[in-house]
């Protein structure tokens, strides 16, 4: 993929990227059923397909956590306690 078309994952809504979302995985899914049949002449795609498919779920987390707010980082906030 290249900046270019990044660039443009930044600009979709939600909405439209769970779409490709779904429709990456599903194209995974066939092509994995193609590997194991024998059909499938180059297994790099399977490669591109989960790196699309973590990027589009990066995206979506991302665009997620604008809309909440800061990201927390999986960081627990500690109350702070007067000395």
């Amino acid at each position: 993929m290249k900046r270019k078309d990044i660039k443009e994952l930044k600009d979709k809504p939600k909405v439209e990227l769970e779409k490709m979302l779904r429709e990456s995985k599903s194209d995974l899914r066939k092509a994995m059923f193609d590997l194991g049949a024998g059909k499938l002449q180059n297994v790099r795609t399977l490669r591109g397909f989960r790196k699309q498919i973590a990027r589009l779920m990066t995206f979506i987390s991302v665009s997620e956590e604008q809309n909440v707010g800061k990201p927390n980082f999986g960081r627990a906030k500690r109350k702070q306690v007067p000395l």
